[in-house]
């Protein structure tokens, strides 16, 4: 063990204040230059949507994963059929035209497209949306109910201000 050390513990500093330094500096770049995001589409959307992503970013291979919602209450608005197949579609990447990209105006686009179309966005993924707009998409009656009754309101930010871009 000594030796690896010796060879290469230079890559392994003893100070973890320097790992924390490292996610942030390399998030910096990844946020204004990758694009990592997650749209829930109806199934009948999906030709749509994945034509109107790829005029976007054109990044391939592109993630499909079909799930079925339930007419549940819950966080996910849906329109009058809630029962019904959803396609997750992932694009997860650097755009064909990486200088045509812009991380607030194109996220803005995709999430009016979201908007008009009934889709959702993945809450992993920062938000450009106005609060009013993200609760058009999200519908916080149960999650709010929680909060409320873990008595959790004032302990934690809300779903929207965790997730809300800060740029």
């Amino acid at each position: 063990m000594p030796v690896m050390r010796w060879l290469f513990g230079w890559t392994a500093p003893s100070e973890i204040n320097f790992y924390k330094l490292i996610p942030h500096s390399f998030r910096r770049v990844f946020e204004l230059n990758m694009v990592l995001q997650d749209f829930i589409v109806p199934i009948e959307k999906a030709k749509m949507a994945l034509q109107f992503f790829n005029e976007q970013v054109e990044i391939y291979p592109v993630w499909l994963c079909p799930s079925r919602s339930f007419n549940e209450p819950g966080f996910f608005k849906f329109d009058e059929k809630p029962d019904t197949m959803q396609l997750d579609i992932g694009i997860y990447g650097i755009p064909k035209n990486p200088d045509d990209y812009e991380l607030v105006k194109s996220n803005k686009i995709y999430e009016q497209f979201c908007l008009q179309n009934r889709c959702w966005k993945a809450l992993y993924a920062d938000t450009f949306l106005s609060r009013d707009e993200f609760y058009e998409m999200f519908d916080p009656t149960m999650y709010n109910k929680v909060r409320k009754q873990l008595n959790c309101e004032n302990a934690f930010p809300d779903v929207y201000e965790k997730i809300s871009a800060r740029i």
